[in-house]
Formats: C-alpha cells, sequence, structure tokens
C-alpha cells in the first residue's frame, strides 16, 4: 500500500508559532510539499508534508517541538467538475471518514490533476476502496514534487 507521510506538528496558538517551524525547516534545507494547520484552545496542530520526513521530525524534536509521524495517502484529482466527488464517494461508500484533506503544492500545475493529502481514520479501507475506482494514489514520488 502506497502511503506518505505526514508530520503533526504541535505548537502553541500565538502569532508567529507557525513562522518559527516553517522557518527552522527552510533553514535546513527541507521542502514543505503541503500545510494545513487547526487550531483548538491553547493549542495548534500543523499537518506538514515534506521532502524528507525523517530529517524533519529529527530537526522539529531537537528543537523541543512534540512531532507525531502518521501514514495519510496522496490522491490524484483529476482537473474537471466532478473529480473531487470520484475520490470522496468511494470513501463514503466504504464507510471512511475524512479527518484532513488539503492540496500539495508542486500540483498546481494548468490543467494537470492535482495531488490531494488525505489524512483517514483507516487508510487501508480507504487505499482499497480508491484502487478498486481506478484512482492514482501516490507514495514517496510525492516527495519530489
Amino acid at each position: 500500500m502506497k502511503t506518505v507521510h505526514e508530520l503533526a506538528v504541535e505548537l502553541r496558538n500565538a502569532p508567529g508559532a507557525l513562522s518559527d517551524v516553517v522557518e527552522l525547516l527552510s533553514s535546513t534545507g527541507i521542502n514543505i510539499l503541503g500545510l494545513s494547520a487547526k487550531v483548538e484552545g491553547d493549542i495548534g496542530i500543523a499537518g506538514l508534508v515534506v521532502n524528507d520526513p525523517s530529517r524533519a521530525v529529527n530537526v522539529l524534536e531537537t528543537a523541543g517541538y512534540k512531532v507525531t509521524l502518521r501514514d495519510i495517502l496522496a490522491v490524484e484529482a483529476p482537473n474537471h467538475p466532478g473529480a473531487l466527488n470520484a475520490i470522496l464517494k468511494p470513501l463514503k461508500m466504504a464507510a471512511v471518514n475524512i479527518e484532513n484533506i488539503y492540496f500539495l503544492r508542486g500540483s498546481m500545475v494548468m490543467g494537470a490533476g492535482q495531488i490531494l493529502a488525505i489524512e483517514v481514520n483507516d487508510c487501508g479501507q480507504a487505499y482499497k476502496a480508491l484502487s478498486e475506482e481506478w484512482i492514482r494514489i501516490l507514495g514517496e514520488e510525492v516527495y519530489n514534487l
């Protein structure tokens, strides 16, 4: 099964917290390919897909950040009306819950399909449901976007 690693980085809910993480990663040559962020109370969680996940975890943990590495799916969505539902509907039919979804940078080429980062409650079931519908799922090749 092809998956991509996402770093879930715990941040304080304060101005500049996300900027500090981005600056730290960029200063070590780590490229951010996709990013989502959400805040609940005093804590924020940044979901990051980067070109070198294991090195990024090391850099962030050394700097004192709490990081969780989790597997997500990177799925190609063609660029036409209804393409997103071609991905969402099989997940719905398989009773797979989407916990987070966002676009990956480098996949926004005019006219080309776009790559979605999808965090789900059951990667195996999601992979099976999407594969049966001939949806293209990417793995480590995403790190070279």
